[in-house]
């Protein structure tokens, strides 16, 4: 299957679909088993939640997460 293949089947799941396949594919990307669910990654993304919702942090806007993948 062709990178544009694979391109154009990923686009046509739906969003829910989608963010599974990006969670994945991150977590390959990191090195880690991504069918290791340990309790060390809940933590870190309820930190990270809590850290958005007060404000603590801000969030990147979509132009901005893809600029900056782009430029590594």
């Amino acid at each position: 299957m062709s990178a544009t293949e694979l391109t154009s089947l990923v686009l046509s799941l739906d969003s829910e679909e989608r963010a599974h396949l990006m969670g994945l594919l991150l977590d390959v990307v990191d090195g880690a088993d991504p069918n290791d669910h340990d309790m060390d990654s809940v933590t870190e993304a309820t930190i990270r939640s809590e850290e958005l919702a007060s404000g603590k942090v801000k969030g990147l806007s979509k132009e901005e997460f893809w600029r900056d993948l782009r430029n590594g």
